[in-house]
């Protein structure tokens, strides 16, 4: 598809929405569906690292304007890609939670690794071979309808060479979601089948330049 004078691979059954993040409210007004799964990877503020991307990158309050409330069906899984800052978890589990009334907040790591099967780098550094996702369920009403998502959970793999690109959680989650769960992915820079993605730089690894042509 040629969009913008710029061809891209778009999946089948998917929606996306191509805008700054405060005009995210137009989601809600253009797709009258709501979610079972809404995936959250903020470019959250660095001081330390300079990052060549065109997001803005956000102080945490900013998440807090979010309207991610008004885009939940009951008993939808909300999971916040973080790094390892200690600061960061904290805002998550001391702020954002009770913000997005989420219950049953659990942790989960993403362990990188090469194709030899060792970290991708040594574990005290300062860079670390993970990352650490919250993963917490809005109105806990529906409870009994869903499998309970364990505590300290493990995904381990090769991490993509596309910057920052993480792995999908689509089939990982299948177990704690409805048969037939609408998704969404938030700050997105792909699209997934039978998902909605949104973000400013929704096309970016869709663009024809990271497909092998046949």
């Amino acid at each position: 598809v040629k969009i913008f004078g710029e061809k891209y691979v778009i999946p089948p059954y998917c929606k996306f929405l191509l805008s700054d993040w405060k005009q995210l409210l137009q989601l809600h007004t253009v797709d009258a569906n709501k979610y079972d799964l809404i995936v959250i990877d903020p470019p959250w503020k660095n001081k330390s690292v300079k990052r060549k991307k065109s997001y803005d990158t956000l102080w945490e309050d900013t998440l807090l304007d979010l309207p991610v409330t008004k885009l939940v069906n009951p008993g939808c899984l909300i999971v916040i890609w973080v790094t390892n800052k200690t600061r960061l978890h904290a805002f998550i589990e001391n702020t954002l939670v009770e913000k997005w009334q989420l219950q049953q907040c659990v942790q989960w790591h993403w362990l990188k690794i090469t194709r030899g099967g060792e970290l991708i780098c040594d574990i005290n550094s300062n860079k670390k071979p993970f990352e650490t996702l919250f993963i917490g369920r809005y109105d806990n009403s529906l409870t009994n309808q869903y499998s309970t998502v364990p505590n300290h959970r493990t995904i381990i793999s090769i991490p993509c060479s596309l910057h920052s690109k993480k792995p999908s959680l689509a089939e990982i989650l299948k177990p704690y979601l409805p048969e037939k769960p609408e998704c969404l992915e938030l700050f997105a820079r792909n699209l997934q089948s039978n998902w909605t993605s949104w973000g400013n730089e929704v096309l970016k690894h869709q663009h024809l330049e990271f497909f092998d042509v046949t």
